[in-house]
Formats: C-alpha cells, structure tokens, sequence
C-alpha cells in the first residue's frame, strides 16, 4: 500500500487481483484491475509508487517487464513497455524522480530504464550505481539500538515530517518518537482487533495518518496526529480533536467545561467568538452558532466565499474579520447571505489605498491592524490582565505591567522556565498555561510564578507557605489576596511585604492599612494625608521622601509636575506691561512693549490676542520668536501665519502641512522651491483629494513610487504610471505596476516590472506560473551573478517543457555557444542555421565538428547545403564551395532549381580563397543556373531576345537539368521564335522531335513545333551584336562571358544574364546586398516588377542604385572583379 504524497489518497494492493483506490475516510475512488501470475509461483505483491504531485500511480507487478501507470484525474491505465523480456530483465523496483515526472526503473541484472511522462522518451542504462559520501565522517556507525518487542518485528514505518516511526510486531503496533533519539510513545500504541498479523505499515506524508494492513484481514487508517488547530476567545480554547470534531474548553476559574461540535468538513483554519464558532478551508468559511443551553447542538449558519485565500479571522459578538490579500473584509453575523452581507460589510483599507495588512485583531468595539515591520506575538493573561507571557521555543518568560509605581510605568519579569518539548502555547488563565504539542492534543500546566499562590504547596508549612503565597500575590499584582493573606499570616514580616509594594503601586490607603498593622501611628498619619494629592509626580515624590528617605528622586519627580501657580505670575506681568506701555512716549519702547504684550498673551493662551499683536509690530525677529512660542505651545496655524509674515516660508509651510491646511501650504509651495517639503506636501494633497497635484509633488521629492501609486489607485492612470516608471526607473513604483498587471492577468508585463524592480526570484515565479518566461528574459541584465542564475533557471524552464530553440538562443547569448549547438540541433527543424550561425561566431572547429556529425542523418542534398553553409560560417571557403557544388548538383538532378541556385550564390559570395578550378566550376555552375531563373523576368519584361539567348545557354547544357529538357526546349523554341531566332527555333524543335521527347511535348505546342520542323527556314540567326572586351577592348558577341583575345573571365549582368562589355561609364552599377554588377537600366527595369536581386534575393529599390560616372570609380570595379 501506499499513500499519495499530499496524503488524500491510499493505494492497496488486494493480492496480485486488483489495486484500490480510497481516500482518507475510507471511501472507495476506483479498482484496478491486474494481470494474475502464473499458478504456483511464489512472488511478492505488487510495489506501489505516487509521483511526487500525487497525480499518477506506477504499479510494478512483479514478474513482468510492464509497468501500469494509473492516472487519477483521468481514471485511466496504460502500459510501460520497458523493452526488455520478463526473464532476463525482470523489473524488482521502482521510484519517481522528486522534482519531475520521471520514473526509474531497476532490474535484477542491473539495468536502470527511465521512463520520462513529459517528453514520453524512454532510455536504458546498464552498469552499476556508485554512492560515495562528501562527508569523511559517515562511516556507517550505529546510532542507538532501541528494543520494542521480544519477537521478530513484521513491519515498520517512518515518517521524517513528524519525527515519528511505527513498529509491528504480530498485531501490535508501537510508535517511537525519533525527532532528537529514539523513545517509545507509550500512549499512541495499539493493538488491531483479533488474530490479525500486521503485514505492513504506511504514514502519510505528514505523518497525520497511519495505514495498517494485515495478511488476511482488512486495512485500518489510524489518526496518528491532529493538525495543530486551535482558536482563543477569552477563557475558551476552540481545538481540533478529531477530524472532524471541534472540542471547545472553557477556562474559566471554578467554570470548567467542555463543548464537543461535530463539523461538516475537515478545517485548514479555526475562529471562536463569543457565541459563534467559524472553521475554514483556503476561501470558503462556515460559520456555526454555538448552543446557549447545555445540551443542545450547534447550528450550521452559513457559508461565504471570500476573493483570496483566507490568512486570518477573528470573530467577536456580532462580526467577523476576514484577512485576504493584504485586506480586511468585516461583516455581520446575523445572516450570511449575499443580501444580508452587503449591507453590512465593508473592507480596510479603502479601495484606492495600498493594501499592506498583515495581521488583525477584532475585540468587543475595535479592530486593530498590523501593517508591516517586524511582529512579536505574546500571550496576555485571561484573568490577570497585566501578566502576560514570551515563549523562545526553549523557554517560557514570565512578565507583569506596572502602569502605575513609584518611580513612573515599567515592565517586570517575573520569572522563567524550561518550556515543554513540541507544544506551543495558546492560553494563559491566572497563572494556568494551556498548551497544544503537534499532534493536536491540549495540556495545561500551572506557571513556577503562580504555583505559591495553590492552596497546597507540599514540603512548605505553616508561615512560610503563608509568606511564600504573599510574595507571589504581591509580585503578580494581586493586592487584595495579598491583604487577605497578609491578614491570615498577621506577622510583622508578612505587613512590611504588603507595606513596601503598596507603596511601590502608590496604594496609600493600602499603605497606611499596612502601617497601621504594623503600629506604625505616625507613618500611617502622613501617608493619609497624601491621599488627596491627585498629581501622580507629586505623590511620588512624598513617598520617595517620606517612606523611603531618597531626598534627591523625590526632587526630581516633583519637579516633573506641571505646577499652576505660575500663572498669576504671567498675568500680573501682562496687567504691568499694559500699564506701561500708555505711559511710553516713544515708537521704540512701544514697540517694545507691544512684543511683550504678544509674548505674555501667548504665554497665558489668549494666543489669538498675541498673534495678532505679534503680526502688529511687523517686525521679524518678534514675529519668529512668538511664532515658535506658538509652535512650542501646538498652535500650529497660528505659528504658521506668524512665519509667514517673517518671511520664513518654509517653516510656515511645514505648519500649514502638519495642520492639514493644504491651500494655505500650497500658496507657499508655488512660490517658493522647498524640496525638503514635497513629500509632506504631497501627502497632504492626498488626503485632501487633490491627486493630479499630489503627483507633482510626488515627483519633484523624488517619491516615484508614491506618485505612480496615485496614478493607478487613485486616478486610474495606467499610461501615466507606466510613463513614469519608463522614465525614471524606480524599484519601488516598478514592482506597484507589476501588482496592477498582475490582477488584470497581464502577466507578462508584470513580469517585465517586476525585473525592473529588482524582483528577480518574483518574476521567475510568475513567468513560469503563467508562461511568460520571454518577458523575464528580456529583463535579464546583460551580465553579472543575477544574469547567469536567471538564465539558468529560464533554461531549465525551456528544456523541462522541450522548447529546446529558446534555450538555446539564451545560452548562446550568455555565452555558451556549445550548449547552445546541441540544443539547437536537438530542436531540428530550421533550429540547424541558427547552430551553424552559432557556430561561425563562436569560431569553434570543434562544434563545427558536432554539427557536420548531426548534418550526416539528413538528406543527400540538405546535408550538402547545410554543410556549405557551415564551412563559410567557420571561413572554409574551399571546402564550402565543394559542397555548394555538391548540393547543387543533387538539387539540380531533383529538379530544384531555386534551391541550388541559392546555395551557389551564398558560395559565390565567399568565393575568396578558392583555387582557380574550383572557383571556374562554381562561376559555371552560377551562371547556368542563373540564366534559368532570369527567363520567367525576361519573359514578363518582354525582353524576348534576351529571355531566348538565356534559354540557348540553358540548353547548351541540358544534362544539368534532367528533370525539365523538354520544357525548356519548348520555351526556348517559343522565345526564339519570338526573337526572331528561326535557326535557333528549329535546332530546339528538331531536338523535341526525338522518340525519347516527343510524347512528352504539351498539346498546346505540339503542332506549332511540328510545323516549325516541316516548314524549316533555312535562313540563318541574325548576327549579335558585337561589344568591346571590359578588360582589352576586343570585340565579341554580347551573350559570351569568355574574352578569346585576352582569356579573361568577364562579369555578367545580375539583370540580363548579359557579358558585362555592355556596361559603360555612367551606366554601370551593383547590387546594394550582394555587390554583383548589372546594367543600370535594365536593373531599375526588373526591379520595376519584382522589387528583389534576382541573384541573391535582397529587397531593393531603384533608388538605391549608384551609377559609376567617373573613369577611376569604374576602372576600381574592373580590377575588383577581374579575374587574373
């Protein structure tokens, strides 16, 4: 048997029969059916084996050389042929590759084959599997020996998620914790109903399930371990206890109890409120209402949907708080319907704000948000509210809050313990510590800070346990149990404990109880008095005096209060400086005194009557100084206008901000350039609405990604942002873009941000989740760490999915050209010219090697066209000239004419290098096969005569066109008749007169061609024309590219087909691509028609033609295409 890796699945061999397929509840999904060995052989059971997805089931039936593979979605089974025969080769084993779909397969004899799902391939490999250890120190040691049973065990189990193995002996099984050594767990143990012998033992992946088969009888599923789920609500703990099965446990001191509620699926999350209980999977919750009357049951609410999954909830009386996606989503929980939700349900942030929650808590009346920076979770105590506890995995840590003591607010630590193996703690009730370990199951303990406050305490007595009690009430904050104590002990030791920490707390009515205990009249006397100081400084400072004699402390506590009495003194300064100010007689000392009079208003808070005499004096250095006793004070606006008029705009402007008061701030702000402010200024033009303005702000602070974060959130601006991002190349606004092309499903372009932002690990995840790897490798820097680790990754990506070509142009371009050739030559298809273009750069002889080698395998005459274009790429133009040659010849036998042309012309390109024979064969075999393509132009051009002198040179060598003589021999009576050509006409008819041509001719020109051989005329072709030789001036015929006087070799035109005597200064030009000579004008008259070189087939136009008009420019082409 065997479970599938996520655990929701279990395969079962039922003998050599049949294979079931059940999920974890025991229901039956499907039967595979197997063939059944022959009779009488002793062979074990079929071996099961999951893919790493869970998606398929190989089943190796022993005996055999098959392998079924089972597909689970599809519910279908196909064969593996491995290829070899059952008795030499007999499959024993199997196992799937842990990151793809590939299986291998072992035999007897020490063959490994391996089956590849993705590319359907399957390869054998025969020889002999060596493991040989990094590490010098595994040397196969014994680690522990652990003896569980006296008899033999039959099978056993281990799950390394868990940290747990299981044992069978006879029908018993035993569960070792194996995390840090092995021990056995006594209370997981079990035995299988009656005679049964445990055969064997499976966990699922994470260890939650047990699968226990027997020889003969039925296969159980254990639940070894619950998912560590639970929920708080005050003294309640909601856990999972069984799959199905929420148990929730009251912690009420004196009100212990417990509520079992069945549910309807098995939960991935938990939330308890007060009267309602939510369980949840991904996006789907269901919300149950818990029964106010013991006995009753729960009752199903309803079910909602939510947009993502679910990443926290929390309930309270009456709403739940969903966190999905960086958003909280809170409803009611009267109905959940979609009518009822609408009303009542909104989310945070708002729509146009960035969403960046993290986590929640909802309690009674408030919601409460983490939005970023680090989290530090502690656990607050249910019933005494100021405790609360950290746990460090290795440790518990006892703290209390002292909001109010003697020397001001503080943290103190109470005390620390080791914390239990495997447990994680939920609940703290006064001192007693809940706690979940990981197979679900809850314990409580009572905290070493909290155990003196028992009613037992053993090997303590008397007093002591009585003293020990008060020190803990004490220390945890509990001073009623600590005076009921105090009272029960009734010693003077026990009264100066409450005495000291009731003074620590400033308890003074606690305090004086206290002295009174102790017969302490007078101290008792002065601590009452100081119950009617309300000042918590001053308070402080008379104990600090008073009990515990620290003069200097109890100085400075009361001097860090805030005193009143000073205030008569400002308002008798402000009734002297008025009267003296109707006595001054000069500007000067008025002035002086209006400056007083600001001062003091402002200093009395009649702060509006200083602002306006202030603003009175016009003079700055009054105007600074009461602005920043105004600003001193928190009158913002009133400190910003005085700054103002002092000319100190920034300061006003940043006043103006921080009051909220944005038209103000903005008039300072268009005057003057404040760079410091921007960011501040375009927050507020936020908050006011104003998100144009917001955006120029932004950006002149330099905060590119707040303002692209406007332009799509707040003004739907997607050009614009994507405009700014272009511009000025910010991270941050980047990666904001990726988001918003991401939840409008452009993945690509999210892609493309998202490497702008630096993103890289991002970005290839979602190329390769939505197959957008191009956008994440046009984002690759050109080199670098992070280019070679995304180009490797991006070519994984190509290979694992055999889109060979596009791995290979990355590792080419990142400078592989090796892997590059054999990836291209393993796509096939026109991939080879990209391997040989790859070859010529790279200039390697030995890849050029390994591309001739792959060359072998295809045809005769593609092999010799892409051999020659491998030698030009590596600069072999004699070797690629002998096999143009080659592959021409094939071509030209087969009838393509085209082909071989253009494999002649690409070698005739690179003809430098080659020997002369050679280079005449490969000029010969150009010129024929270019005087065939150049007919059909001639034709359409109208240029019979010419159109005739190419057919004649064409069938002056008819047995390099085997395929087509008697359609060449018809055009060519056809064009010469148009000519004018008779002689010429009738030699070509005479020749398709022949038995071998005759029945081949088309009925549409047999009987003109008969007639022309009936009807000879006996006159003679007219004579051509004759021109001078280029190179010695000797005349000859136009059509002949050989000189009789000089023996040169002379260039023809690319347009005509013509010797190159006819081109004369001013008249004489090339083509752009190729550099081949041509007439002018006969070259603008082709391109009229067909707009490309017929010779190499480069687009051109007429108006890239360039003439040679002076003798020294026409007398350098010469000498460039002579041939000596």
């Amino acid at each position: 048997m065997a479970w599938s890796p996520c655990g929701t699945m279990l395969a079962v061999a039922v003998g050599h029969e049949s294979v079931l397929i059940q999920d974890r509840h025991g229901a039956m999904v499907d039967e595979i059916a197997l063939q059944k060995p022959v009779k009488g052989s002793a062979i074990p059971g079929p071996e099961l084996q999951w893919d790493p997805k869970g998606e398929s089931l190989a089943i190796l039936c022993h005996g055999q050389s098959q392998i079924l593979l089972y597909t689970l979605a599809a519910r279908t089974t196909v064969r593996l042929d491995s290829g070899l025969t059952p008795r030499s080769q007999e499959i024993t084993c199997l196992a799937w590759a842990t990151s793809h779909r590939t299986l291998a397969a072992g035999t007897r004899k020490g063959t490994l084959v391996l089956f590849s799902m993705d590319e359907e391939r399957r390869d054998a490999f025969t020889g002999i599997v060596v493991l040989v250890s990094a590490d010098s120190k595994e040397t196969g040691g014994q680690l522990q020996v652990y003896s569980c049973f006296a008899s033999a065990l039959t099978a056993l189990a281990l799950c390394a998620a868990a940290g747990r193995a299981a044992v069978a002996s006879g029908g018993k099984v035993a569960v070792l914790g194996v995390a840090a050594s092995v021990q056995e767990v006594l209370q997981d143990g079990f035995t299988i109903p009656g005679d049964q012998i445990v055969d064997r033992l499976s966990y699922s992946a994470d260890g939650q399930l047990l699968a226990v088969a027997s020889l003969d009888g039925p296969v159980h599923i254990f639940l070894a371990a619950l998912p560590a789920l639970c929920a708080v609500r005050d003294c309640c703990l909601a856990c999972l206890t069984n799959l199905r099965e929420v148990t929730i446990s009251d912690y009420s001191p004196g009100a212990e109890s417990k509520l079992v509620c069945p549910v309807s699926i098995e939960p991935g999350f938990l939330a308890l409120g007060n009267h309602h209980l939510a369980i949840g999977t991904d996006r789907q919750v269901w919300y149950y209402l818990l029964p106010l009357v013991a006995g009753s049951e729960t009752k199903l609410l309803g079910a909602r949907v939510y947009p993502g999954p679910v990443e926290d909830l929390q309930l309270n009386a009456s709403h739940a708080a969903v966190l999905t996606g960086g958003r909280v989503t809170i409803h009611t929980l009267g109905a959940l319907t979609a009518e009822a939700n609408e009303a009542g349900s909104f989310e945070l942030p708002p729509p146009h704000v960035h969403a960046d929650v993290m986590s929640i808590a909802l309690t009674g009346h408030f919601l409460i948000q983490l939005t970023g920076g680090p989290m530090v979770a502690v656990l607050w105590d249910a019933v005494d509210r100021n405790v609360f506890l950290l746990s460090d995995r290795a440790s518990l840590h006892v703290y209390v809050v002292e909001p109010t003591t003697i020397t001001g607010p503080g943290v103190k630590h109470l005390g620390s313990q080791p914390a239990l193996p495997e447990s994680v703690p939920v609940l703290l009730v006064g001192g007693r510590l809940v706690l979940q370990h990981t197979n679900g199951s809850c314990e409580s303990i009572i905290l070493e800070t909290h155990k003196p406050l028992e009613a037992a305490d053993v090997g303590v007595r008397g007093n002591e346990r009585l003293l020990m009690r008060l020190r803990a009430a004490v220390s945890i904050g509990r001073m009623q149990q600590a005076l009921e104590t105090a009272t029960m002990l009734n010693t003077s030791a026990g009264w100066q404990v409450l005495a000291a920490a009731a003074v620590h707390c400033m308890d003074v009515k606690l305090a004086a109880e206290c002295y009174h205990a102790l017969e302490n009249e007078a101290m008792a006397d002065e601590v009452e008095k100081l119950d009617f100081i309300e000042e918590k400084e001053l308070r402080s400072g008379h104990l600090l005096s008073l009990v515990l004699g620290d003069h200097d402390k109890a100085q400075v506590q009361e001097l860090q209060e805030n005193y009143t009495e000073a205030h008569q003194s400002y308002t008798d300064a402000l009734a002297f400086e008025e009267e003296g100010q109707e006595e001054c007689l000069s500007e000067t000392d008025r002035a002086l005194c209006k400056a007083g009079l600001a001062r003091t208003a402002i200093l009395l808070g009649d702060f509006s009557r200083g602002r306006d005499l202030a603003a009175s004096t016009g003079d700055a250095d009054v105007l600074k100084k009461c602005a920043a006793l105004l600003e001193e004070l928190q009158q913002g606006q009133a400190a910003a206008q005085l700054y103002e008029m002092a000319g100190e705009g920034g300061k006003a402007a940043a006043l103006y901000l921080k009051a909220g008061l944005v038209d103000q701030a903005s008039a300072i702000m268009a005057q003057q350039l404040l760079p410091e402010l921007q960011l501040p200024f375009g927050q507020a033009l936020e908050g006011a609405g104003r998100y144009a303005d917001a955006v120029a702000a932004y950006q002149a602070a330099g905060a590119e990604t707040e303002a692209v974060r406007v332009l799509l959130h707040c003004l739907q601006d997607r050009n614009g942002a994507a405009a700014l991002v272009a511009r000025s190349g910010d991270a941050g606004a980047a990666a904001l873009m990726a988001q918003q092309c991401q939840a409008s499903g452009e993945y690509a372009e999210a892609v493309r941000y998202l490497m702008l932002a630096g993103q890289q690990e991002a970005a290839f995840q979602a190329a390769r989740l939505h197959d957008a790897m191009p956008a994440f490798v046009d984002g690759l820097p050109p080199s670098g760490p992070a280019a070679r680790e995304g180009c490797e990754r991006a070519c994984l990506f190509y290979e694992e999915r055999a889109l060979w070509e596009a791995s290979a142009e990355l590792r080419d371009r990142f400078g592989d050209p090796e892997a590059a050739v054999r990836l291209y030559l393993k796509a096939g298809g026109d991939a080879v010219y990209r391997a040989i273009e790859t070859v010529g750069r790279a200039g390697d002889s030995a890849l050029g090697g390994l591309v001739a080698d792959h060359l072998e395998s295809f045809p005769p005459a593609e092999s010799a066209a892409l051999l020659s274009r491998l030698y030009l790429a590596l600069g072999r133009h004699q070797d690629a000239a002998a096999a143009a040659l080659h592959a021409a010849y094939i071509d030209r036998e087969a009838g393509n004419y085209k082909m071989a042309h253009e494999t002649i012309v690409a070698a005739w390109r690179a003809k430098e290098g080659v020997d002369a024979k050679l280079f005449q064969e490969l000029r010969d075999t150009l010129v024929l096969l270019h005087s065939y393509i150049l007919i059909k132009p001639l034709v359409r051009l109208g240029n019979h005569e010419g159109a005739a002198r190419m057919l004649l040179r064409v069938c002056a060598s008819l047995e390099a066109f085997p395929c087509h003589v008697v359609p060449i021999l018809t055009t060519a009576v056809v064009e010469c008749s148009r000519a004018g050509l008779s002689a010429s006409a009738y030699d070509c008819a005479a020749m398709l007169m022949r038995p071998e041509h005759r029945d081949a001719i088309a009925p549409t020109y047999r009987r003109k061609i008969e007639g022309i051989v009936r009807k000879r005329d006996w006159g003679e072709d007219p004579e051509e024309a004759q021109v001078a030789c280029v190179f010695c001036g000797a005349a000859g015929p136009a059509s002949t590219l050989d000189c009789l006087h000089c023996r040169s070799t002379i260039p023809f035109c690319l347009a005509t087909g013509m010797s190159s005597k006819r081109m004369v200064r001013g008249d004489w030009t090339e083509c752009p691509a190729c550099g081949c000579p041509a007439n002018g004008l006969a070259f603008a008259t082709l391109l009229a028609v067909q707009p490309q070189c017929p010779l190499c087939g480069a687009e051109v136009s007429a108006t890239d033609l360039q003439s040679a008009h002076d003798v020294a420019q026409l007398d350098e082409w010469v000498h460039r295409l002579r041939i000596q």
